[in-house]
């Protein structure tokens, strides 16, 4: 094992030995699909069969700019994007520049979906470490790994994403002299899965 950096061998004792981090009560994603969308053909016509279902539909651009749109929303979907679609929510792909693509999709079921709520009617710009777990996750599913090994990692990433989107809505935020307005608007933000600003 490797040592351990120092500052982290200073963290304080606990004041009680009973009380710990961790009250959410972390949903596990089940029944995973992945594939890649290559060609617009086999993406539109496939899109055109699923229109709107029961699973959520998690997307990354990887290579080709493109529009998505989500119920009434239209979202342009550039490389290095991610997106999550919800169950029922009607999508369609279009206006792709070209009709050679790299698309990664991954749908899966999950009875609780709160957790996820801020990623609803919006596209994520992926940090470098969330790249990294997608690449793991594609490693495990590539793989045959087992599913518990599958799902979390799968659950991994989309906290991931969860956190980029909440960085991304923080840095739309206008320039204002009082930090407690930027505060309110990220918690409404989580809560209500999209910025409001007061």
């Amino acid at each position: 094992m490797k040592a351990i950096p120092k500052e982290f061998l200073n963290i304080e004792e606990p004041t009680d030995y009973f009380k710990g981090v961790g009250k959410e009560d972390l949903p596990t994603p089940r029944n995973i699909l992945m594939f890649f969308r290559k060609t617009r053909e086999k993406l539109q016509q496939n899109s055109v069969q699923n229109r709107s279902h029961h699973r959520f539909v998690l997307a990354f651009n990887v290579k080709t700019v493109g529009n998505v749109q989500i119920n009434q929303l239209s979202h342009k979907f550039i490389p290095g994007q991610a997106m999550l679609i919800h169950p029922y929510q009607f999508h369609h792909f279009a206006q792709l520049e070209s009709s050679e693509l790299e698309w990664l999709f991954c749908t899966f079921d999950l009875e609780q979906g709160g957790l996820l709520e801020s990623l609803r009617n919006g596209v994520v710009t992926v940090a470098p470490d969330t790249h990294n777990l997608v690449i793991e996750l594609l490693r495990l599913w590539y793989t045959g790994q087992q599913g518990e090994y599958l799902q979390a990692a799968l659950l991994r990433l989309l906290l991931s994403i969860k956190r980029d989107g909440q960085a991304t809505a923080t840095d739309l935020l206008p320039e204002v002299p009082d930090n407690l307005l930027r505060k309110i608007n990220r918690l409404l933000s989580e809560m209500n899965g999209r910025t409001k600003l007061v």
